[in-house]
């Protein structure tokens, strides 16, 4: 049975104008309008919605798409990650699924061509780079990948998007009765509980808010600023390596069990961490990561800033 994540995936890599190599991206009422009759017939029309729409930020999550403006979704290039730089054995794809059956080819892994897992008939990392490269997939090795990571910093004046032109302090009714707060890092505080209730007065430049409405906002020269998520979040662990509060992220090493439960990482990190790391059955964002993978893991956050106990 195709699951709605394989559903999505084969439309937004179905959607191309004639003759062109790169997909086209779609909104996310014309992904729920595509894909609406092929799921349940239980689900009435919210729960359909609700269903495409969480569904889009897993995928996100994972490195399987990228979202854009105006509720934009298009899936990522095709892309091959491994742990191993010599020898390699299974791989999983991660992409435009148009290049799957190509992938399956040229490494002649005798399997079935809708599989993302891959299995070389030669286990040799150059000689499978070698042949996704002539159809145009990258292999890319899990050490190549986190020298990519970006560092933990405050956003220049041109990462800033646009004035938010109302002070958000005279909204009286904000959705769900909800309230603003502002990220103070303090000890041995849980990330959620670094937000505070703040008042205008109390505001200070450079503080970090975040609206009911899941808005970002940065506060500079009375003025508020709006921030991406990415950004945002890039300034929120910098904040706490600047306070001398770094987050604690549950980690067992022995058997490589990372608990992600209320934390909020750069989408950057969260789509590395989907790729090298499997799910848990029955524990939500709760992620085993391989032997082999360990020490890039605590290389990862310790780049972020952050402690693992």
């Amino acid at each position: 049975m195709t699951t709605t994540s394989e559903k999505i995936l084969l439309l937004l890599s179905s959607h191309r104008i004639h003759n062109r190599n790169s997909p086209l991206p779609l909104t996310t009422h014309q992904i729920f309008t595509l894909v609406k009759d092929s799921l349940s017939p239980r689900l009435n029309t919210e729960q359909v919605k609700q269903e495409v729409e969480e569904t889009l930020i897993e995928l996100e999550s994972e490195g399987e798409v990228f979202a854009g403006a105006g509720n934009r979704y298009i899936v990522t290039p095709p892309m091959v990650l491994t742990a191993q730089g010599e020898n390699i054995a299974g791989l999983r794809f991660r992409g435009d699924r148009s290049y799957l059956p190509f992938a399956h080819e040229v490494l002649e892994t005798n399997t079935e061509s809708n599989s993302i897992m891959l299995h070389p008939r030669v286990k040799k990392f150059y000689w499978a780079q070698e042949r996704l490269h002539q159809v145009g997939i990258r292999l890319a090795t899990v050490d190549e990948n986190i020298n990519t990571l970006p560092l933990p910093r405050l956003p220049l004046y041109s990462m800033l998007r646009s004035v938010w032109e109302e002070d958000p302090f005279t909204v009286r009714n904000w959705p769900d009765r909800k309230n603003i707060v502002y990220y103070q890092p303090s000890p041995r505080t849980l990330q959620q509980d670094r937000w505070r209730f703040p008042t205008r007065l109390c505001l200070k430049p450079q503080d970090i808010l975040r609206l009911p409405t899941g808005n970002y906002l940065w506060f500079e020269k009375e003025t508020f600023y709006e921030l991406d998520p990415e950004t945002a979040l890039l300034a929120l662990f910098y904040r706490d390596k600047e306070m001398g509060c770094p987050l604690k992220i549950n980690w067992d090493s022995e058997i490589g069990q990372l608990n992600l439960q209320n934390i909020f990482l750069p989408g950057t990190y969260i789509r590395w961490l989907w790729n090298i790391s499997q799910v848990i059955p029955e524990q939500y964002r709760v992620r085993y990561i391989a032997p082999i993978n360990r020490p890039f893991v605590e290389a990862a956050f310790k780049k972020l800033g952050c402690e693992l106990v």
